[in-house]
């Protein structure tokens, strides 16, 4: 009941269309009937976790990479020209548009060496999945990210391919930088 009734609150808060959900609706149902909601509203809304709806994504929206490739997939997100850091917490959205800084190993964190822009430190231990993203938006176009999710299915963060200022277009530098290690990680994954 509180799921549902915080989904209806943050739903009528950003004026989101929101199918009803007062019968119990499969992931799948959910995912067809809302096209271009989030990840975290359709496991929300579904009671499914966050991991399991970006799984359930048709095979052309998602590559998986293996946790234990942190530190390959980090160094490649570090070159990105134009990235957009979001993570979002208990509703609250979180973006820092910056260059992703290079990171070194610390009594077990990974701390970024940064001093503007992103900073701060996480335990990529806590790193269970990694997925790179293309998946329709609510805005009619694609959105791109390359997502790292923990054991509980929940994405910690997601890093995106930035749009331009002056309209809903992908940086072209990032969108190519995107596309380059889209490619790489589906070979790798034998697809």
């Amino acid at each position: 009941m509180r799921s549902t009734l915080r989904t209806l609150v943050i739903s009528s808060i950003l004026i989101f269309p929101m199918a009803s959900f007062a019968d119990s609706i499969s992931l799948d149902e959910a995912m067809k009937k809302n096209k271009g909601q989030s990840v975290e509203w359709i496991a929300d809304a579904t009671g499914a976790s966050e991991d399991d709806v970006t799984a359930a994504l048709l095979a052309n929206y998602r590559v998986p990479i293996d946790a234990d490739k942190f530190d390959e997939v980090w160094d490649k997100l570090t070159k990105w020209e134009n990235p957009l850091f979001i993570t979002i917490v208990a509703g609250t959205v979180i973006e820092v548009h910056s260059k992703i800084p290079k990171g070194s190993y610390s009594q077990g964190f990974y701390n970024l060496n940064s001093m503007d822009g992103l900073s701060g430190h996480f335990q990529p231990k806590n790193i269970d999945a990694i997925y790179i993203i293309e998946e329709p938006s609510r805005e009619g176009g694609v959105a791109r990210q390359v997502a790292f999710y923990d054991k509980d299915g929940k994405r910690v963060f997601g890093i995106f391919v930035n749009r331009l200022a002056s309209g809903g277009e992908h940086d072209p530098g990032t969108l190519v930088q995107f596309q380059a290690m889209n490619e790489y990680y589906k070979e790798q994954a034998g697809g």
